[in-house]
């Protein structure tokens, strides 16, 4: 709206409002392709089933009631504690430690897709907004670009979070 305000105040001439959002669905789109081609690209099968973990449930104990709620990875990576007791502490520890492990295995892709930290930030609230099922119903290409991000976001806030716990 403030780009309309401005094209308007130095009277040229405005596309309407239909056509406006036809023209951005139209660049989203193709930026959604090229993101797609460059992980067909660029991730290798062992990073693919690094980030297929993620969507694999976590084992509990061989009871069949209790199997129906057993959690999966990634869903148990989204929420950050501010808990400062000791076993909290130590699970997001072991948290950092396995999405190092992940990001570690796309320190070569993330330059690659030059998301940029507003890019990384859009991503990863769509993945920590969304349900598991959502997510894991998206084309390979698309599911990937978003667990990369979340992965790299998660993996900046973990630190963060670990670092303000311990400053208090």
């Amino acid at each position: 709206w403030r780009c309309d305000d401005l094209l308007t105040k130095k009277h040229f001439s405005l596309p309407s409002g239909f056509q406006l959002s036809g023209l951005i669905l139209v660049a989203l789109n193709l930026r959604k392709h090229e993101l797609a081609g460059l992980i067909d690209r660029t991730l290798s099968q062992n990073t693919r089933s690094f980030l297929d973990g993620l969507f694999v449930q976590e084992a509990l104990p061989s009871n069949e009631e209790t199997a129906q709620y057993a959690r999966y990875r990634l869903t148990l990576l989204k929420k950050l504690s501010q808990s400062s007791k000791p076993t909290k502490v130590k699970e997001r520890v072991e948290d950092l430690f396995y999405l190092q492990e992940l990001y570690e295995h796309l320190e070569n892709v993330l330059p690659v897709l030059e998301l940029g930290h507003e890019g990384i930030r859009y991503y990863a609230n769509s993945v920590i907004k969304s349900d598991i099922f959502h997510l894991s119903r998206r084309s390979d290409e698309d599911r990937y670009v978003h667990v990369i991000a979340f992965i790299a976001h998660q993996y900046y806030r973990l630190q963060d979070n670990l670092a303000d716990v311990l400053l208090t």
